[in-house]
């Protein structure tokens, strides 16, 4: 979880269709604690992987598949887009979306 959240703005931005907004990267953590850590894996769909890059700022990907742990069976996908900033110290996420959720 830690080099997850190293990734993370310490405002990042995290709006979920269901769930609502997260406004920091805290916030953001705690939910993904409570809400995901032991229960399922999220993960990039095979083939699915989109990268928009974005002039003077960094770029756009994201789509993803939800995997329940023990049986390593995926039961639902979403629309999973992520802005990144290209900084001078490296790439960091500033918003996240997770919309669109449908099982498969």
């Amino acid at each position: 979880m830690q080099r997850h959240a190293s990734f993370l703005d310490p405002n990042v931005e995290f709006h979920h269709d269901s769930g609502g907004v997260s406004w920091t990267r805290k916030d953001y953590i705690d939910k993904t604690r409570r809400n995901v850590c032991g229960s399922f894996r999220r993960e990039p769909m095979p083939g699915s992987l989109e990268v928009y890059p974005i002039k003077g700022f960094g770029a756009i990907e994201g789509h993803q598949e939800f995997c329940d742990l023990k049986s390593a069976k995926c039961f639902g996908e979403a629309k999973f887009p992520i802005v990144w900033h290209q900084t001078p110290d490296g790439w960091i996420i500033t918003r996240v979306f997770s919309c669109g959720h449908r099982s498969i």
